[in-house]
């Protein structure tokens, strides 16, 4: 899995769809 996914994907997914809170982690 890439390190990219989370940095590139997170930045554009949060303008697209925010995703759900977690409340697992934090």
């Amino acid at each position: 899995m890439p390190r990219n996914r989370r940095g590139k994907r997170s930045r554009r997914e949060k303008l697209e769809a925010p995703p759900p809170p977690r409340k697992g982690r934090g």
